[in-house]
């Protein structure tokens, strides 16, 4: 009897188990029922934020685990349109689904882009990015939005099932994300996904993307500037200056950046709690926001020659303004009877030293063994400053301020060989 219970236990823990996990699958082919493989498969909510994702294999098939807070499926692949697909009640399998290429105009004839090449190389998926319709997709965190397996999103990128990847650019760590934005995408060989770090990488670590740019840019000097005005309720503004200079083995790199933006928000929220009476209040809240950013970046490297290149970088970041001004009018209310009014006015302000950053860096190779070689030094800090004054009608009136400074300073250093070693890697 105990083991027929037993059974009956086991079965339908099973069958519970089977219906709350159910997957998500089918095959993603072309028009010429070619299998696709590579394509970016995203579970999205309706808000189109992301849910989870995966990857189609050589057949062209895809299968993950179905979110329950997922409305649509995206499918996205470099040269064909994407598509959407609403999942709708408990349906999981899709059966076969049919992309179309994109076509692009070259001198008033319709053709079909060149497509770059995704393969598997030891530990990583490479992607092709020069020669093909990447290479002209802009900056290269655009470049990193279309690679299989990565998703962007709000300006912040994950990789599939991994999280957010550490990032690398010719073997030197990227520090901070607009140095990705400053990277052309014309200048990009090839990026390289990992998505099982070894053991040089930190533990904490769940991807790792590996820029590797072009051998030979061309020589000479680069300026790009634009500047930009977005005008709502406020006014933002941006400029940006960036300088490029190489020749000889030598890469000068120097940017200058200004950003200026302004916020207004609000907001009537109503709520009612109830407990031993009931509790009615009324906010109506007005914030006020500005931030002023002065930032620069310069960076000098030298290659002696394919296997030695040694450089250093240094940025600074200097936040001329950041404040936030609230406003806050609250009516409350007991039982449905007037209770009291009060009367919120607080005061954010930031006061900022000017931040800097300075990267050395060494990457080498002697016979099969690797060098890479970075330190870091960072120094920054900011005063934080509170003032709150309450102002209420039938109780006491109250002041509130606080001071809170923080200083940082920071000195680090990696050294790291790798070797071939019985086929592996040591």
């Amino acid at each position: 009897m105990k083991k027929l219970f037993l059974f009956i236990i086991l079965f339908f823990t099973v069958a519970l188990f089977s219906a709350s996990a159910q997957s998500i699958q089918g095959i993603v082919v072309d028009a010429e029922s070619n299998s696709l493989q590579f394509v970016n498969v995203l579970q999205l909510r309706n808000d189109s934020t992301f849910n989870s994702g995966c990857i189609t294999d050589e057949r062209g098939a895809f299968k993950m685990e179905k979110a329950d807070s997922s409305n649509w499926l995206k499918l996205s692949f470099v040269g064909y349109k994407d598509k959407f697909i609403p999942i709708l009640g408990g349906q999981t399998d899709f059966d076969t689904i049919i992309m179309e290429r994109i076509l692009v105009e070259v001198d008033e004839v319709s053709v079909y882009a060149d497509l770059p090449t995704v393969y598997i190389k030891k530990d990583a998926q490479v992607t092709t990015i020069r020669n093909s319709i990447l290479a002209d997709e802009g900056a290269a965190d655009d470049v990193l939005g279309k690679i299989p397996g990565i998703n962007k999103s709000q300006g912040k990128l994950e990789v599939f099932g991994k999280g957010e990847p550490l990032i690398y650019i010719n073997g030197r760590q990227v520090r901070d994300f607009s140095e990705l934005e400053q990277l052309s995408s014309k200048d990009i060989d090839r990026i390289e996904l990992i998505t099982n770090p070894g053991a040089r990488y930190d533990a904490t670590v769940g991807a790792v993307v590996r820029i590797i740019t072009n051998k030979n840019p061309q020589d000479g000097l680069g300026i790009d500037f634009y500047s930009t005005i977005r005008r709502s309720v406020n006014t933002d503004l941006r400029d940006y200056v960036q300088l490029n200079y190489r020749k000889n083995g030598w890469n000068l790199f120097a940017t200058f950046d200004y950003n200026d933006t302004k916020s207004k928000q609000h907001s009537t929220i109503e709520q009612t709690n109830k407990v031993e009476n009931n509790w009615a209040q009324q906010n109506t809240m007005t914030e006020d926001s500005r931030n002023a950013r002065f930032s620069g970046v310069f960076e000098a490297d030298y290659s002696f020659n394919t296997d030695h290149t040694v450089g250093v970088r240094y940025s600074s970041t200097f936040w001329a303004i950041m404040n936030d001004s609230i406003h806050i009018n609250s009516a409350v209310k007991m039982n449905g009877a007037y209770y009291d009014q009060w009367e919120s006015r607080q005061l954010l302000k930031h006061d900022y030293d000017i931040g800097h950053r300075v990267n050395t860096f060494y990457l080498g190779k002697v016979g099969n063994t690797s060098i890479d070689f970075n330190a870091d030094y960072l120094s920054n800090g900011q005063t934080n400053y509170y003032s709150g004054i309450e102002y209420s009608s039938e109780w006491d009136d109250r002041i509130i301020e606080s001071e809170n400074p923080v200083k940082n300073r920071l000195l680090a250093g990696k050294l790291t060989f790798s070797t071939p070693l019985w086929g592996g890697e040591i």
